[in-house]
């Protein structure tokens, strides 16, 4: 069972099913889900069929987590995800989703999580492992239930996070340096390529570029 929720450019995989908002054929209203609320969905028949509804919302701080990183519209099932997902986020069922919140927050105990705290404290953490070396280390922080391996865990993502911060300001600065120097900028399309530019953050890097220039922008690594 393959689940998806980007656009289907070239048919479906040879699977026993394939759940994507995106199908034509789908008689589910809402086309924008993330690739979690895709899952969740599943998840969400899956249990409903066994008569288990009430155990899904143990899951809903992660659904939160993967909505706002996914940069989905936060519009009906997305919106509700979300809404119930951060109010789980201080009391959650996960160890390690409990231990990263109680480093990264202070008030953790009273604070009301929005939007913000997830796509620009908690989510570049994880995304960090899956640009930088291996997305899995985010997976394993969800379900370990060691108290040890979930700070082992953590210091890794924290470490990969502040790598991935260094290299993004690396790249932009030599980027923004060659559109400078070599006047890139009175280009239609501004493309920069360098040796040594990560390719786990150059996007990141070109849509920083973006916005200083408003100008389409590429960046390579060579």
């Amino acid at each position: 069972i393959v689940t998806d929720h980007h656009e289907i450019n070239s048919g479906n995989p040879p699977a026993y099913a394939v759940i994507n908002p995106k199908r034509e054929d789908n008689k589910f209203p809402y086309k924008y889900l993330a690739g979690v609320g895709t899952a969740f969905m599943l998840i969400y028949a899956l249990f409903d069929r066994l008569g288990r509804k009430e155990e899904l919302y143990k899951y809903l701080d992660i659904v939160a987590i993967g909505t706002v990183a996914d940069i989905v519209p936060l519009l009906e099932e997305n919106r509700i995800f979300t809404k119930f997902g951060m109010e789980r986020l201080n009391k959650s069922n996960w160890l390690g989703i409990n231990m990263l919140i109680k480093k990264l927050f202070e008030d953790y105990q009273v604070k009301k999580f929005n939007t913000y705290d997830i796509g620009f404290i908690i989510a570049p953490i994880f995304n960090a492992a899956g640009r930088l070396e291996d997305a899995k280390r985010a997976v394993e922080l969800f379900i370990e239930k060691d108290h040890r391996v979930c700070t082992q865990i953590i210091n890794e993502l924290l470490n990969n996070n502040s790598e991935r911060k260094e290299s993004q300001e690396m790249i932009l600065e030599r980027a923004i340096f060659k559109i400078e120097t070599e006047k890139l900028f009175e280009n239609s399309v501004l493309v920069v390529a360098e040796e040594g530019f990560h390719h786990g953050v150059i996007g990141i890097v070109a849509s920083k570029i973006l916005d200083r220039y408003y100008k389409p922008t590429i960046i390579m690594e060579i």
